[in-house]
């Protein structure tokens, strides 16, 4: 039986197919490590202990970085705490709702499970004046 002749057909089917395996593999290429890296982060704070520690806001920071397209651009927040047992600084990435409410001078209890914040309890000007 005489094979089909699908004209330049016969000659896009294998360039496309190498085309797309490209584009695949270039994409697993660029992901691959930054999941990679998520995932371990992600196991490391699961394993930690909770840990609720006296600490001290001293700083606040926003790292804006546009987003490829018309996304628009994503904004990471992080503060800054010291704790108040050993004077170690901690630098923590929070939730913008977080990050709105903290204030340099803030005291209270920090509650963290590796690098992951978890809460932060004020204590009240009050309290703070009469320690």
């Amino acid at each position: 039986m005489p094979s089909a002749d699908f004209g330049w057909w016969n000659y896009a089917v294998p360039g496309l197919t190498i085309v797309i395996t490209a584009g695949i593999g270039f994409l697993l290429f660029r992901l691959l490590p930054g999941l990679t890296r998520s995932f371990l982060v992600w196991r490391r704070n699961n394993a930690a202990e909770r840990l609720t520690l006296q600490a001290l806001v001293v700083a606040k920071r926003s790292r804006t970085a546009a987003a490829a397209g018309e996304g628009g651009a994503r904004t990471a927040y992080y503060i800054t705490f010291e704790l108040t047992a050993n004077g170690e600084k901690l630098e923590l990435p929070v939730a913008g709702s977080e990050y709105g409410l903290l204030v340099a001078g803030d005291q209270g209890q920090l509650i963290c499970q590796g690098t992951r914040f978890h809460d932060f309890v004020r204590r009240t000007r009050s309290a703070v004046r009469t320690l």
